[in-house]
């Protein structure tokens, strides 16, 4: 049975509904920005009202906003006088969040509507091929193997499929790593790589989990996790933050734990089994990114050393990463924020008639 996300209930099927704006994202040295979508079909019609029902003050309000409002188009309202970044907040009620993506891995092949495999090839001391990436039995599986004295491996991304700035990014995994070899679930930005000095404009990677067995002197590490966020590209102005997590011997190999990334413009917080274990408000991306499931290989480094005569070949091998599910969400405002941007914009509206 699917473990229910603790960002609440939901069909796995995503409705895309008006992108309502977060406040979190408003500079708070300009003017502030009211940003309303069309109320065509939204909450704030009246049943009794479209049915011929005499209009009380509420009904009133509702009609008088719908005349406001395009029905097919946003109205934005720019005003002198500067507002806090949260004096409309975005709700942190994990479950009036709105799910924009969910995978349950429940059929028996990868959904190319979500993923693709990326970087078809060698890469280190493997080779990436579809091969290794399989789904069955409700779950995601990359096996990393060996064949004729060759490693493989895989790694999955939703680039150019899937990309948002902001918000929730969970997976529930399963790690069997072994040395040599760790496993991933991250985000980057399709223009992070060759940029410097702009975080904001071009992009991070943010590592919400990378699991090893051992590291570079090849102690056992598997009760632990590293995340952290990298900028500056890949070269030599690269930069980074990290930190790396005990939380509790559980984590080890064989054991399915949730991860999640909370991410917003005031910074990055990361979770594992709804647990906030850390924050960092470095280096933040403002743009969109996608996400990437990945495995792999690299002989004598930070995951130690290639075992002797490799993982096995794929119908044997006991190294993989699994994935029960992936699900991504966006904040919205709180309702009585959303009905205070509303009523603002309409009295705005009315004192340029006068």
């Amino acid at each position: 049975m699917k473990r229910r996300s603790k960002m609440g209930n939901f069909t796995g099927r995503v409705e895309r509904g008006p992108q309502l704006l977060s406040f979190h994202s408003v500079d708070p040295e300009i003017a502030g920005v009211v940003l309303i979508r069309s109320l065509h079909s939204s909450r704030f019609t009246s049943d009794t009202a479209d049915k011929g029902a005499a209009p009380g003050e509420g009904n009133r309000l509702k009609a008088n906003l719908r005349s406001a409002l395009s029905s097919t188009a946003c109205v934005l309202f720019l005003v002198t006088a500067p507002l806090a970044a949260h004096a409309l907040p975005v709700t942190e009620d994990p479950s009036k969040w709105k799910l924009t993506l969910a995978d349950e891995f429940s059929g028996s092949t990868l959904d190319s509507t979500k993923w693709a495999n990326r970087l078809p090839g060698k890469r280190n001391d493997a080779i990436n091929t579809a091969n290794a990436v399989s789904v069955g039995g409700g779950v995601l599986t990359i096996s990393t193997y060996t064949d004729a004295g060759t490693n493989y491996t895989g790694m999955i991304g939703s680039q150019d499929k899937f990309e948002q700035t902001y918000g929730y990014f969970e997976a529930r995994m399963k790690f069997n790593s072994a040395p040599g070899e760790w496993s991933a679930f991250w985000l980057t930005s399709p223009v992070f790589d060759g940029h410097v000095d702009d975080p904001a404009t071009w992009g991070t990677e943010i590592d919400i989990v990378e699991h090893r067995a051992v590291n570079g002197d090849n102690k056992d590490i598997s009760g632990k996790y590293v995340s952290a966020v990298h900028w500056d590209g890949y070269g030599t102005d690269h930069k980074q933050v990290s930190t790396v997590h005990a939380p509790d011997p559980g984590v080890g190999n064989g054991t399915w734990h949730t991860y999640g990334l909370k991410w917003s413009s005031e910074g990055y917080e990361f979770f594992y089994d709804d647990k906030s274990l850390w924050v960092t408000t470095t280096a933040i991306s403002a743009r969109p990114e996608y996400m990437i499931l990945s495995s792999e290989v690299r002989n004598a480094n930070w995951a130690g050393t290639i075992p002797t005569g490799g993982y096995g070949p794929l119908g044997t091998s006991t190294t993989n990463v699994q994935v029960d599910y992936v699900h991504v969400y966006e904040a919205v405002p709180e309702p009585a924020a959303l009905g205070a941007m509303c009523c603002f914009a309409l009295a705005l509206r009315r004192r340029r008639r006068r």
